[in-house]
């Protein structure tokens, strides 16, 4: 055989069998060689095949047994395993048979080969990082190479293995970042001849879209036999072009009845080509199930793109498309058609007076939900039961059907409806009629319905419903439901009172037990009591309707109240008086009083607010009566609305000499009839002030307090050893300023004073008095130191000189005339400020510079410029250089 092969083939043996003592033993008929790739002709080891086992020798035509492998020319041998009696008539002939050759000329063992197993993927999308992927043969000697390449819309992604079926292995799989119609470039190097060879393809990453023709989604209908349309396309790709779609994956419609756990996949179906590598497919149904019918299409492009199924915050899913992979699973937004062939019938347990409407707007979508409202006296509320529990597909009311002139509620036409909504959280069940005028808070009206277009969502007519007995249309006429809360209202028979008040509560209907009457000194807030107590009197009713109970307080007590009441009417719906709700600025759930017991107390002020009264100086003296009957300070105290007094007596007189000096009250003035204020004038000594004042509740207060009136302090001024540059800060009283009686009994030698006038008219500007040693007297220009003006003052010794300034008057204020240059400018300050800032007290000229002077050795002149946080000084004179004619305003 070795020598007869000369392509590679397969090896198939012709068999004639002859006799039958003669058979095959164990190893059979034994085929060996080296296998030859029929394509690449690669050689891989050798192989041994057993193509016939144990058993009679049977004939056996050509092709019936054979070699499983292509085996190299001039290596093929084989071998045979007999037992048995084998001779001359007991044998078999076997001649041996080339099959399937595959080249007519070819070197052996030589394939084509190349460089590297590794190639390089890029992706037009992202030229920056090319991906280098090892491949793998797919079988030995086959020289088919091959590796998966994951796309990824990811940037972060690209270049980045991962565990790509989730199996928990090592991440080897690349992924390689692609956009829609992106071009994928892949090459490898050839090894002989030596080239780089590359092959591109383009990215479709669009999957099918689903466009729903009929039902329309989430529709009502009551027609049963339904037929589902919809079109599949799969659009062209960035890159122009698109996969395609295979009818295979167009062919089936799911559907799923109401209460059905999964979908039900239609036969396949025969879709329709309406356009370029678009489909139409439809499926007849008829729904024996009341509800909501869901349903869906699994499709998939040529690619495997698939339209979005699940839901993937913040993106949603693909309405009517289906897992492909699990077809008959419910999707995340499959179409839905609710069918319904049964009329919405009326829920007498819950039609009810009152109610609300609140209109909202959520995720672009107007939703009206409908709420329990017990204040509301104009509505009533028809509620609705659709044959299936909520979100089910079962249908409500159609608003657009209700026409006002076939219903009546109490026998009156309703004046206006609404009806909640389908999207809301009340499901579009509630109908609200508005009536022409608010009903009585224990009203219970018949409503009914006599006219023939009410309809529910699906089509089918509301049955009417009218009258009552053998005239009743339908179920007859409906009473409505007591759900209107009663109102409670509740006054006092005086807004303040010293020690009782009666409260009086009001209710429009009658209320199933007494109501609880409270009163709370923490004012209510947006339905929010606290510290509320039960009032102090027995609650009595004094007819169907009105009840009264006092509040009263203990002696030498003030307090104010908010009243809160609670009553439950007949129907059991509770109301709350006196909680601020609904919440209003200003409040109008409120009533509030005053209990005032306590007398007034008194405190006492002189004209500065001082209480300290001990050191009034000698003049003109006001001394204050402070009456607080506010009590407002206490804690639990809202608010005082009797806050004033009356002044009942007043007497003011000398302690000392027991004389009276006033007793009339109207010398006393006041701006608020709280504090009182005596004005006298008074001389050192020591003075009683006795009053008495009476608040509007009769509450009254006597007290007495002592004043004590002290000698008026003269001004000292501080004089240094040398030249001292000082000033007085007002005017002198009297004579005081004389520099005869400052200075006489001191060592103080001379005064001068710089008068920048006199300098500017051309005469002598130095003023100066002088005193001989041991005189008292002093001769000379200046007679008497000046306000405003700074003066030099040369003393042999420390001294104190003595000063009494006048008080302010109601006068003009002081000025002080200077001339452009220097100015001998003293400190005034009517206001007796000891400093104040030296830019502010020169604010009213222009200057550049000020010196004072400081005798102490070592100090001397002292300068200060604008802008700094230097200050003028009580006793201080300076020199002040003024750039322009001014008038200096202290």
């Amino acid at each position: 055989m070795a020598s007869q092969s000369t392509v590679p083939a397969k090896w198939s043996p012709a068999i004639t069998a002859t006799g039958t003592t003669c058979d095959w033993h164990t190893n059979g008929v034994e085929v060996k060689g080296t296998t030859v790739h029929p394509v690449t002709f690669a050689e891989t080891a050798n192989v041994s095949e057993r193509i016939i086992a144990a058993g009679n020798i049977a004939a056996s035509a050509v092709g019936v047994i054979k070699t499983a492998n292509f085996l190299k020319p001039g290596t093929v041998t084989a071998s045979y395993d007999v037992t048995g009696t084998c001779d001359g008539n007991h044998h078999a002939d076997i001649v041996w048979h080339e099959l399937g050759t595959v080249a007519a000329r070819f070197n052996y063992n030589q394939v084509d080969t190349i460089a590297s197993t590794k190639v390089s993927a890029t992706s037009s999308a992202h030229t920056a990082v090319p991906l280098a992927v090892a491949l793998t043969e797919t079988g030995a000697a086959t020289g088919v190479f091959s590796k998966t390449i994951i796309l990824t819309g990811t940037l972060a992604e690209h270049n980045v293995a991962y565990d790509h079926d989730s199996n928990g292995g090592t991440p080897t799989v690349n992924r390689i970042y692609a956009s829609d119609g992106a071009t994928f470039t892949i090459a490898y190097k050839d090894a002989s001849p030596a080239a780089t060879i590359s092959k591109t393809a383009k990215a479709d990453l669009k999957a099918p879209t689903i466009t729903l023709v009929q039902p329309a989604d989430n529709s009502y209908t009551n027609v049963t036999a339904q037929t589902f349309v919809l079109t599949v396309e799969d659009p062209a790709s960035s890159g122009g072009k698109a996969a395609g779609l295979a009818t295979a994956d167009v062919d089936n419609l799911v559907t799923q009845v109401q209460g059905a756990g999964a979908g039900t996949v239609s036969a396949a179906l025969t879709p329709l080509l309406i356009g370029t590598n678009k489909f139409q497919t439809s499926f007849s149904q008829t729904i024996a199930t009341n509800g909501a019918t869901k349903w869906w299409i699994c499709t998939k492009d040529k690619v495997g793109n698939t339209p979005k199924f699940a839901v993937t915050n913040p993106k949603t899913a693909v309405g009517g498309a289906g897992n492909h992979a699990a077809c008959t699973t419910t999707p995340a937004e499959p179409f839905e058609v609710r069918i319904d062939t049964v009329a919405a019938t009326i829920v007498t347990a819950d039609t009810e007076t009152g109610g609300k409407l609140t209109d909202t707007v959520v995720s672009s979508k107007n939703v009206t939900t409908w709420t329990a409202n017990t204040g509301k006296k104009a509505a009533v509320t028809v509620a609705f039961d659709d044959g299936g529990a909520d979100d089910s597909g079962f249908a409500y009311l159609d608003s657009s059907t209700v026409v006002l002139s076939e219903w009546t509620v109490g026998g009156a036409t309703p004046s206006s409806f609404k009806m909640d909504t389908a999207n809301s959280a009340t499901k579009g069940k509630y109908l609200v009629f508005q009536m022409g005028a608010d009903q009585a808070t224990d009203a219970r009206p018949y409503i009914e319905y006599t006219g023939t277009s009410a309809k529910d969502l699906a089509g089918n007519l509301l049955a009417k419903f009218s009258g009552t007995g053998s005239t009743a249309v339908g179920i007859g006429r409906v009473k409505a439901v007591d759900n209107l809360a009663a109102e409670i209202s509740a006054t006092t028979n005086v807004s303040i009172a010293q020690k009782e008040i009666t409260v009086t509560a009001t209710s429009s209907e009658a209320l199933s037990n007494t109501p609880v009457i409270q009163v709370t000194r923490t004012e209510p807030a947006a339905g929010v009591v606290a510290n509320n107590v039960n009032i102090s009197g027995t609650v009595t009713q004094t007819s169907t309707t009105t009840w009264t109970a006092k509040q009263t307080i203990a002696d030498n007590d003030a307090q104010g109240y908010f009243v809160v009441i609670t009553g439950t009417d007949t129907a059991n719906i509770q109301t709350i008086y006196g909680n601020d709700l609904p919440a209003a600025t200003p409040k109008t759930d409120i009533l509030y009083f005053e209990l005032d017991y306590a007398d007034p107390t008194i405190s006492w002020a002189d004209a500065g607010g001082n209480a300290d009264l001990t050191n009034e100086v000698e003049g003109a003296v006001w001394i204050t009566a402070k009456f607080d009957e506010d009590e407002d300070n206490e804690a639990d105290y809202h608010k005082d609305n009797s806050t004033t007094v009356t002044i009942d007596s007043m007497t003011f007189k000398n302690k000392s000499t027991a004389e009276v000096l006033e007793t009339d009250i109207t010398k006393l003035f006041t701006n608020d009839n709280k504090d009182f204020t005596l004005a006298i004038n008074l001389t050192p000594g020591t003075y009683n002030f006795k009053i008495k004042g009476t608040d509007a509740m009769g509450n009254s207060k006597e007290a007495n307090t002592d004043v004590t009136v002290i000698k008026k302090t003269a001004y000292s001024l501080a004089l240094k050893p040398g030249v001292n540059l000082v000033s007085i800060p007002g005017t002198p009283e009297g004579d005081g300023g004389n520099i005869d009686t400052m200075f006489g009994a001191l060592s103080v030698s001379s005064v001068v004073y710089y008068d920048r006038a006199a300098d500017v008219a051309g005469e002598n500007p130095w003023k100066t008095s002088t005193k001989a040693a041991g005189a008292t007297t002093f001769t000379g220009d200046i007679s008497a130191l000046e306000a405003g003006k700074s003066y030099f003052v040369t003393s042999d010794a420390s001294a104190t000189a003595k000063v009494f300034i006048k008080e302010p008057t109601a006068q003009l204020p002081p000025t002080v005339a200077v001339k452009a240059g220097w100015n001998a400018v003293g400190y005034w300050t009517p206001a007796d400020a000891a400093t104040t800032d030296m830019d502010a007290y020169l604010s009213s000229v222009s200057w550049s510079v000020v010196y004072s002077y400081n005798p102490t050795p070592g100090q001397g002149w002292s300068v200060i410029r604008p802008s700094g946080n230097d200050t003028a000084a009580k006793g201080v004179g300076y020199l002040v250089y003024v750039t322009k004619d001014g008038t200096l305003t202290p």
